[in-house]
């Protein structure tokens, strides 16, 4: 089951590689058996890979409205 977008973020539910640090990232959210990443503006379903890499943009510098507040609110209800 696909995740409902913002009607104002055209970008939510694109793909990125699931990596070596997901499941222990602060962003990572498990939603309807879906992994996701809430890091950034739109939120993105993470698709395997064979020999996960380490993740690109954990420790970037942070910035405001990340879209895992979004996908926490999906959670609560």
């Amino acid at each position: 089951m696909d995740i409902p977008k913002r009607k104002y973020m055209r970008w939510d539910g694109k793909y990125k590689k699931f990596t070596a640090d997901c499941t222990n990232c602060s962003w990572y959210r498990r939603i309807q058996d879906e992994d996701l990443c809430g890091w950034g503006f739109a939120f993105k379903y993470l698709t395997p890979r064979e020999k996960p890499r380490k993740c690109e943009v954990k420790n970037r510098k942070p910035f405001f409205n990340h879209s895992v507040q979004y996908l926490d609110e999906i959670l609560k209800n």
